[in-house]
């Protein structure tokens, strides 16, 4: 991909065909893409798309990732060859579909059946068992956050249009009570960390604290770590007994994916960014625009100035643990380039969950700048 890597391609990226959507419930990076948002075929040079996915997909593969393709908004207009549509799976060999954990396919037509009947004769039983069909957004929310991904206005039009066939025709009883539900004191996912801070007193919430210090003490050398998924029905255990409060204890070596998995959650799931939305809105593309000299100096400054005190408490916690990480890099594999990817989306995203690649390397980039400067930067 060294050709690729020089090309440019902006002429694509502008259409937003693919985004990048953080992680889903498995912690895995979510790539989303948007059938609608092809140009006819006359606006766009369709080997040149296949270059730029092989790009994009080509910063995830080494970590598992799932596909989120959303099929509405493909017609004779825009659609591509079914010869380029061979094309491209054949020459994604295994390297792409080893990590390949999840290819969910939304609102599907009769035309996703064609291209399936002719790619039958080549597609594994393993690959075949990644395939999973969505026929409403909703029938995603087990395994993605909705809230989080790119989804078009005509994809969300149309979703409302399928599922008003299903709505009921009366309102079931609802009980007062369930409709007030509080969350616990000791609560830890999906919470902010002022919250924690002021059920708990802690400056670094238990799940992070206790995450980092196990795989501190026995996941560094481990290789490819933060890029393996997890067993979800594991890693949902541990979630409610840190949500509960109760002490855990993780099994060594057994558990380490997990616990990597466990933090990145928190990370995602937390409702405004560690690194906030206005730092993303502010700051990101700004500084990345930069001349390389004056990066570190200003984002020194905008963390100082702009982010508030605990995200800037538990940002430093987590940085300086990721500098234990990439001290091992020899054993792990785990760079401050690959630290980056697989946090950067999980440390700042936009509330509109758009992350073009242009946005995303920007993101990368910044984060690959804070792990390598954390003594000139918190000291």
């Amino acid at each position: 991909m060294a050709m690729a890597d020089r090309e440019d391609f902006s002429d694509i990226d502008r259409h937003h065909i693919l985004s990048i959507a953080g992680d889903d419930k498995n912690a895995r990076k979510v790539i989303v893409v948007s059938a609608c948002r092809l140009p006819p075929k006359t606006e766009i040079n369709h080997d040149k798309l296949f270059r730029y996915m092989q790009y994009t997909l080509d910063q995830y593969v080494e970590n598992d990732y799932s596909i989120v393709y959303l099929h509405h908004g493909l017609n004779s207009e825009n659609r591509p060859s079914i010869s380029w549509l061979v094309h491209v799976y054949h020459v994604l060999d295994r390297k792409y579909k080893k990590n390949l954990k999840a290819l969910f396919i939304v609102h599907t037509t009769g035309f996703v059946k064609v291209i399936w009947s002719v790619l039958k004769p080549f597609i594994s039983t393993n690959f075949a068992k990644k395939v999973v069909y969505a026929n409403r957004l909703s029938d995603l929310e087990e395994h993605l956050y909705l809230a989080q991904i790119d989804i078009p206005e005509l994809v969300k039009k149309h979703d409302q249009e399928i599922s008003a066939r299903y709505e009921p025709t009366y309102s079931p009883a609802v009980s007062g009570t369930a409709l007030d539900i509080s969350l616990p004191e000791t609560q830890q996912f999906g919470v902010t960390l002022e919250r924690i801070k002021s059920h708990t007193g802690e400056d670094i919430p238990s799940a992070v604290q206790c995450t980092v210090e196990f795989l501190r003490e026995s996941g560094l050398e481990v290789e490819g770590l933060f890029r393996r998924s997890a067993n979800i029905t594991v890693a949902k255990a541990y979630t409610a007994s840190f949500n509960r409060g109760e002490t855990v204890q993780f099994v060594q070596e057994k558990d380490i994916h997990v616990a990597a998995v466990l933090l990145k959650k928190f990370l995602r799931e937390l409702p405004e960014p560690l690194l906030t939305f206005q730092l993303y809105d502010d700051d990101i593309m700004r500084i990345h625009a930069l001349p390389d000299e004056e990066k570190v100096e200003e984002v020194v400054r905008v963390l100082k100035s702009a982010l508030p005190r605990q995200n800037y408490i538990v940002l430093k916690y987590l940085m300086e643990f990721l500098v234990q990480v990439t001290n091992n890099a020899h054993l792990n594999k785990m760079n401050a380039s690959n630290l980056a990817i697989v946090f950067g989306p999980n440390l700042i995203w936009t509330e509109s969950a758009v992350a073009s690649l242009s946005s995303t390397g920007a993101i990368n980039s910044i984060v690959k700048i804070i792990i390598e400067n954390v003594p000139s930067i918190f000291g």
